[in-house]
C-alpha cells in the first residue's frame, strides 16, 4: 500500500474514533508495525495526530 493511501486510512480512522490502535492500522493496511510507526511519526510532525502508547489520538 502506498504511503499516501496509508496516511489517508489513518486520518479517516481518526475522524471516526478519537483513539486508534496501531494493531488496527496494521491489519487494515497490511503493513508492518515499523512502517506504521514511521507513518504515525510523520503525521505527528505534521500536527495531524498525537502518538500514544500503542497507537494515536486526534491532534
Amino acid at each position: 500500500m502506498f504511503t499516501e493511501v496509508r496516511y489517508q486510512v489513518i486520518k479517516e480512522l481518526l475522524q471516526e474514533q478519537s483513539i486508534v490502535k496501531m494493531q488496527e492500522i496494521v491489519q487494515l493496511t497490511g503493513s508492518s508495525e515499523s512502517t506504521i510507526r514511521r507513518d504515525l511519526s510523520a503525521l505527528e510532525e505534521e500536527g495531524v495526530l498525537i502518538r500514544v502508547h500503542g497507537g494515536a489520538k486526534r491532534g
